[in-house]
């Protein structure tokens, strides 16, 4: 009995081993194939669950207004991992498989992830590389998309990219300056005209009774502004020949909050995941081939 009782209690411990040892062994994502992928099924697919449900929505509105507006067909993939395949041959065998773009036209463009590896694809067709150069195409993603995925917010990363590369199809310039950032250039020294100006007005305001120059006794901000009203300053002046004594109250306006550049633009349009009839057919994109242009990168 002892003896079975401690072939028992051996058989026990080596699966409590045995278990440890297969938890212990790390999962290695496994790469789908082109094919493995299927049909698409949206502008949009992700197949390693990376994108939010929102993430989805605000990407499929930037593709379907593309396509609406010039028939441009942009295709947005998230896989796993190429496990060792070039991201480059991955995004062109998929690019022809799907037919990306409309047939004699090839105006598409694919914007592929792949996470596990840390390595993105944008790839274009023969329309769209005058537009989108392959330079161009790695300064947006750099720019956009890259800083982005290092924060691990990959759905962010992807709809600033998707925006920027939308309105370069749109025949809008990229610039990486943006109107918010003007504004925190030139606001140090518009702030100091300002103060200049209120300065001025200080010297020159003169005493109400008899008219000579006055100096200002003393300056508080009585009520302080914010981003939903203005504030108040009252600032004292003593007449510096017959010392009267007044107040001139001031309005300072109103704080503005600055939104953030790069994804702040996109249409509320239908969302979907379906097909718009503006260059693609339901079920499937519209039959285009690739030139094989686009850049490629890390994060």
């Amino acid at each position: 009995m002892t003896e079975l009782i401690s072939n028992r209690i051996k058989f026990i411990a080596l699966l409590i081993v045995s278990g440890a040892l297969v938890l212990s062994i790390p999962f290695t994502a496994r790469a789908m194939t082109v094919d493995e992928l299927g049909n698409p099924k949206g502008y949009v697919n992700d197949y390693n669950s990376t994108l939010s449900g929102s993430d989805i929505t605000r990407l499929t509105a930037i593709c379907e207004d593309l396509v609406r507006t010039n028939s441009t067909e942009l295709a947005i993939v998230v896989i796993d991992t190429l496990e060792g395949r070039s991201v480059e041959s991955y995004a062109q065998e998929l690019f022809e498989k799907w037919g990306i773009g409309v047939e004699g036209v090839d105006n598409g463009v694919l914007i592929l992830m792949a996470v596990n590896d840390r390595k993105w694809r944008v790839h274009t067709g023969y329309g769209v590389e005058g537009a989108l150069t392959d330079s161009l195409a790695a300064r947006i993603m750099e720019n956009e998309a890259v800083p982005a995925f290092r924060d691990g917010d990959y759905g962010e990363g992807l709809i600033n990219a998707a925006t920027e590369i939308s309105r370069v199809l749109e025949g809008e310039s990229y610039s990486t300056i943006r109107p918010v950032a003007l504004i925190g250039i030139f606001l140090p020294f518009l702030v100091i005209v300002i103060a200049g100006f209120l300065v001025f007005l200080g010297v020159r305001i003169k005493c109400p009774r008899c008219g000579s120059r006055v100096q200002m006794t003393q300056d508080n901000e009585i009520l302080e502004s914010s981003y939903s009203h203005s504030g108040i300053r009252k600032k004292d002046y003593e007449c510096t020949v017959c010392h009267h004594r007044f107040s001139r109250m001031l309005v300072i306006p109103m704080r503005v909050k600055a939104s953030s550049g790069g994804s702040s633009s996109w249409s509320s349009g239908s969302s979907s995941g379906g097909w718009s009839s503006g260059g693609s057919s339901f079920g499937g994109f519209s039959g285009g081939s690739s030139g094989g242009g686009g850049a490629s990168g890390g994060w």
